[in-house]
């Protein structure tokens, strides 16, 4: 198994940080015919500088926007804890993501970049714990931190190369996922709205010669022998 097939697993802090940062590649990764997989760490209003909505409300939207994506199978970890994901003991969060690996035998794993957003930043590090080298996950090939319109305040990361990724027929598939979350998006210019997530693509196209792209950091790219 390459990281060009097999299973695609998606780790969301929040509903919605899945499709600002990997929507066009996990609508890509379906058509490919590859399954992909999204995890959302924390659900529910946090009250700070988020939209009010009620669980069922993110549970909804999560749903319809994972269903336009062609998502496979979606979870929740801990329903409630949006925006206090910090307040739990690190070894519980890498002990869940310990068993979530051991599902399947992802090709490919994208993870929130680094971040002023305390649940990114903790979603960031205990997935670097539970993805420490072991001979139990050889199929792993690629692991990437994605990146969403305020992440680049400050500076994502200065770890590893950056990966583009063409989303050119699938940027409208991210946008109607987008559309999804009406609890959630912003007008524009706000970094989380429609407008911005165009402008953002268009921009990481025009960075790799393409109409619009998604750009990774890679964090792990292994080869293994044959």
């Amino acid at each position: 198994m390459s990281a060009s097939d097999g299973p695609l697993l998606v780790i969301a802090p929040h509903a919605d940080d899945e499709v600002l940062g990997c929507g066009g590649l996990i609508a890509k990764r379906v058509a490919q015919g590859r399954e992909a997989h999204v995890v959302v760490c924390g659900m529910g209003w946090g009250g700070h500088r988020t939209t009010q909505a009620d669980l069922p409300t993110r549970h909804a939207e999560l749903a319809a926007a994972s269903k336009v994506l062609g998502v496979a199978t979606i979870e929740v970890m801990f329903p409630g804890l949006d925006m206090r994901l910090d307040t739990l003991p690190r070894v519980e969060l890498v002990s869940r993501f310990d068993a979530i690996l051991a599902e399947r035998p992802y090709a490919e794993i994208y993870l929130p970049c680094v971040s002023i957003n305390q649940d990114h930043r903790v979603v960031h590090e205990a997935m670097l714990s539970a993805l420490r080298p072991t001979v139990v996950r050889p199929a792993l090939r690629r692991v990437c931190a994605y990146e969403y319109a305020m992440s680049g305040w400050p500076h994502a990361t200065d770890d590893g190369g950056n990966y583009y990724v063409s989303i050119t027929e699938t940027l409208d598939a991210k946008l109607k996922a987008l559309d999804c979350y009406t609890s959630q998006i912003k007008p524009y210019p706000h970094p989380c709205s429609r407008g911005a997530v165009v402008a953002l693509a268009h921009y990481r196209g025009l960075e790799s010669g393409m109409i619009a792209a998604e750009m990774f950091y890679i964090l792990r790219e292994i080869e293994y022998a044959t």
